[in-house]
């Protein structure tokens, strides 16, 4: 509203009680209360004419409704505020449909790149708290492999000291296996001085079977017996 015109009423006299003086004081009464729910903002929508009509909606006190072709949200009618100027430069927030808020800056000559609202890139009612840290370790765009390896506790060999929270790795696990598999081979009965008899003629270096030691042993006792 840009402003009103008072009726001058004098008794007896005119201007007229008719319907085109009573329908002014009435759109008067819409305008102002139209202001007081609106406040100072004015919404405007912007018929689509082009990509970039975004870029003459530059008006501090008007909220726009202007197709956007941003890069980084779904191409469409977003809601567009700007910020009052500071120099030459000027911000333009722009308000998706599926809740995203987005903003560009204008230094007098050209646009930026629309990029999302650092931390706030997405208002829903279902929002979910991401993690930023595992295991103390702050995530980051550049996080490291070591660094996401140890973050996740992925470790590269198995001990006897490995625990459930642990991740071992392809190589590790094949090497401990590995490792087992040549000390049990290392178990394997050594049969160089194994005898399968027992005589006068053993030495401390023989070991004998067990079925020459019952079979020494059952002639040692027939022998007793029969002496």
């Amino acid at each position: 509203m840009n402003g009103y015109t008072k009726t001058a009423w004098i008794d007896n006299s005119t201007p007229a009680i008719n319907a085109e003086n009573l329908n002014h004081i009435e759109q008067g009464i819409k305008d102002v209360t139209d202001e007081v729910i609106n406040g100072t903002l004015h919404i405007v929508d912007v018929p689509y004419t082009a990509e970039n009509n975004a870029d003459s909606c530059t008006d501090a006190n008007t909220i726009y409704r202007v197709y956007v072709n941003s890069g980084v949200v779904t191409t469409g009618y977003l809601l567009l505020i700007c910020s009052a100027p500071i120099g030459n430069t000027i911000a333009q927030y722009g308000f998706s449909k599926d809740g995203y808020i987005i903003s560009r800056t204008f230094n007098g000559s050209t646009w930026s790149a629309w990029t999302f609202v650092p931390h706030y890139a997405r208002m829903v009612t279902d929002f979910v708290q991401k993690t930023r840290k595992i295991a103390g370790i702050d995530l980051q765009d550049d996080i490291t492999a070591s660094e996401l390896k140890t973050a996740l506790g992925v470790v590269a060999s198995v001990t006897l000291s490995a625990s459930d929270n642990e991740i071992p790795t392809a190589k590790a696990v094949k090497n401990c296996v590995d490792d087992l598999a040549t000390e049990v081979e290392g178990w394997a009965e050594d049969t160089t001085n194994k005898v399968i008899t027992i005589s006068s003629l053993s030495t401390d270096t023989e070991y004998p079977s067990a079925l020459a030691v019952k079979n020494y042993v059952d002639a040692a006792i027939a022998a007793a017996l029969n002496g």
